[in-house]
């Protein structure tokens, strides 16, 4: 999977204290959230397609036209979002998107649901298909309203079912939707336990996990991971889960 950063809009810049033991460089970069206040800068100002110069533009259409499938990872911008979608429409290439809270929660569900395989990370996943944020502490009552939520967004939204959803539940697993049924893909017990203590252990967290799960769902689909020869389904998600799942424990160093 080749990356492209478009860089059309200033970086933030995040403050980040560790008021309590704070000693140098090395204590920002270590540790948990929890032990620091993070204050963090708006988004700076939007970019629209249409103030894009030629150059600019062609570069997305060339980064696309190059491509086998096309995986976009938390847009901030509907007019470039809009460029992706309309040129993968237009090209047939199978369009991937992360979805998170940095696009307009209506923009998503009617211009990119309908024609995308859909990935959501759990914590954001209930507002943008309600717009609210989970309301259950309980962890079975939360995945439950996470199935609940599948449901609302197949029937409404993504119709089509040659379209996936994904939904990672960070150390439960995974949710997802072949537009048939929806499946939970988790860890056994003892294998959980030993990520844990792995993790902690090492200090490690697991930043970049849901990253390479996204990738591996690109992957893992594009390879064509087909159920047994008599059905009607297109893809296997539960094998694409499955291996994304895995693709994300080795990054984090366990394996």
């Amino acid at each position: 999977i080749t990356p492209h950063f478009l860089c059309y809009r200033q970086v933030p810049t995040n403050l980040i204290l560790n008021p309590d033991h704070l000693q140098g460089l090395e204590d920002l970069l270590t540790g948990e959230r929890c032990d620091k206040i993070i204050i963090k800068e708006g988004i700076k100002k939007k970019v629209a397609a249409t103030g894009l110069d030629r150059s600019e533009h062609d570069d997305i259409e060339r980064a696309i036209n190059s491509s086998d499938a096309v995986l976009i990872n938390s847009l901030k911008d509907e007019e470039i979002a809009r460029l992706i979608i309309d040129r993968t429409r237009e090209t047939g290439q199978p369009l991937f998107a992360v979805i998170t809270k940095s696009l307009d929660t209506s923009f998503v569900l009617r211009n990119i649901a309908p024609y995308a395989t859909l990935i959501f990370n759990y914590d954001e996943f209930n507002y943008v298909v309600r717009g609210n944020n989970n309301s259950n502490e309980n962890e079975k009552a939360g995945i439950d309203e996470c199935v609940e939520n599948l449901k609302l967004l197949r029937a409404e939204y993504c119709k089509d079912d040659k379209h996936m959803i994904y939904v990672t539940l960070g150390r439960n697993g995974a949710l997802c939707d072949d537009g048939r049924n929806i499946y939970h893909i988790r860890l056994k017990k003892e294998v959980d336990v030993n990520i844990q203590e792995f993790l902690l252990q090492f200090g490690k967290t697991t930043c970049g996990a849901g990253d390479n799960f996204a990738s591996g769902v690109v992957f893992y689909q594009q390879q064509g991971f087909t159920p047994a020869l008599s059905s009607e389904l297109p893809i296997d998600v539960r094998k694409v889960t499955q291996k994304s799942c895995i693709a994300a424990i080795r990054y984090l160093g366990y394996s």
